[in-house]
C-alpha cells in the first residue's frame, strides 16, 4: 500500500495530540471528475503556551520528507511551514497538500491517514484524523464518517484541564462541485461545509455530505447539523 510517509506523520501528529493547545484541520476538495485535494494543516497554540508565563515552548512537530510523499503520490505535493492566526490565537506548525486523481485514489489516501492515526492512538493520546469512506454511483457522490474526539484519554474535568484542552481547535472542511443535496455541517460558505468538533466532547462528530457532480451549484442546499 502507498503511503508509508504518510502513515508515518500521522503516527507523530497523534503523539503530539496529547499535549493539548493544538489546531487541527483537514479540508478535503472535490471536482466535478472526483479529482481533488487533501489538505492537512497542524499547528500549536503559541499564544496560549506564552501565556502560561514560563518559558513553555511549543513541542517540535515531526519532519515531513516531501521527497517520500512524492514518491508515492506524485508532484502535487505540497509542504510548507505554517503560521496563522485564528480568533486572535497564533498556530504555528505546517501545511500539508496532496492531489489526487480520482475516487479510488482519494479512498486510498483516506484509509492511509486514518490507518496511520489509528496505529499510534491508545487510551492517552486518541486520534486525530477523520474517518472518511466514499461510495460514487454515477454522478452522485457520498462521504461518510466521523472526526474522534480529542484527548480521550485525559480527564476533561480535571483543574485547567479547559485551558489545556479547551481552545484547541478542531475542523474538518469540505468544499464541493454540483449540487449538494444533504450535508449535515455546522456551517456553510458558498460551496464549502465546515465540521467543527468541541475539543471537550466525548463523542464523535458525524460527517455525512451527498452531492451531484455534475448539477446546479446554486441549488445546494444549506446544511442541516
Amino acid at each position: 500500500m502507498v503511503g508509508r510517509a504518510l502513515a508515518a506523520l500521522m503516527l507523530a501528529l497523534a503523539a503530539l495530540g496529547v499535549t493539548g493547545c493544538i489546531g487541527y484541520e483537514e479540508h478535503v476538495t472535490f471536482t466535478a471528475t472526483g479529482s481533488g485535494t487533501f489538505q492537512l494543516k497542524f499547528g500549536f497554540d503559541t499564544t496560549l503556551l506564552k501565556s502560561l508565563g514560563d518559558g513553555s515552548e511549543p513541542p517540535e512537530a515531526p519532519t515531513i520528507n516531501r521527497d517520500e510523499l512524492v514518491e508515492q503520490f506524485g508532484e502535487n505535493v505540497e509542504v510548507e511551514p505554517l503560521s496563522e492566526e485564528v480568533d486572535g490565537r497564533t498556530y504555528e506548525g505546517f501545511r500539508l497538500k496532496i492531489g489526487f486523481d480520482s475516487p479510488d485514489v482519494f479512498a486510498e489516501l483516506a484509509e492511509t491517514v486514518s490507518e496511520g492515526a489509528a496505529e499510534r492512538a491508545d487510551d492517552d493520546t486518541g486520534n486525530l484524523a477523520a474517518q472518511m469512506t466514499l461510495t460514487v454511483s454515477g454522478e452522485t457522490y457520498t462521504l461518510t464518517g466521523s472526526i474522534p474526539p480529542m484527548f480521550e484519554g485525559e480527564d476533561k474535568t480535571a483543574p485547567f484541564a479547559k485551558l489545556l484542552f479547551g481552545t484547541s481547535r478542531r475542523l474538518f472542511i469540505l468544499t464541493l462541485p454540483g449540487r449538494v443535496t444533504a450535508v449535515n455541517a455546522d456551517s456553510r460558505d458558498g460551496q464549502t461545509y465546515t465540521w467543527r468538533l468541541d475539543p471537550m466532547s466525548s463523542t464523535a462528530r458525524q460527517i455525512s455530505a451527498t452531492w451531484v457532480a455534475t448539477g446546479e451549484p446554486r441549488q445546494s442546499v444549506n446544511p442541516t447539523p
